[in-house]
């Protein structure tokens, strides 16, 4: 390659092209459309799903303020010694053997 040819692949790589105002325009009219969607999911899927990832590691009986109680509700649910997991894990498995086939 020679010395003018390669100094003008460098100019051409430096050089930045600036979308055109039909494709910003494009694309702010794409997420003014998507927008509901992704307000929906993070309102009503990811939110909750966080807010109850969080509850997950305090004790709080809806009175009072939630406590941080970390990893003891996990451990408890794991070693047996909450048998309110253990029955709702049957009561659920039993109500989906039944209605899922239906």
């Amino acid at each position: 390659m020679s010395t003018a040819a390669g100094a003008s692949a460098r100019i051409g790589a430096g050089r930045v092209r600036r979308p055109s105002r039909m494709v910003i325009r494009r694309n702010v009219w794409g997420y003014i459309f998507i927008s509901p969607a992704i307000l929906g999911f993070l309102l009503w899927t990811l939110g909750p799903m966080l807010v109850s990832l969080g509850l997950g590691f305090t004790q709080w009986d809806m009175l009072g303020t939630p406590r941080w109680i970390g990893l003891e509700n996990y451990r408890r649910m794991l070693t047996g010694t909450d048998y309110q997991f253990w029955q709702s894990v049957k009561v659920t498995a039993l109500y989906t053997a039944l209605s899922v086939p239906w």
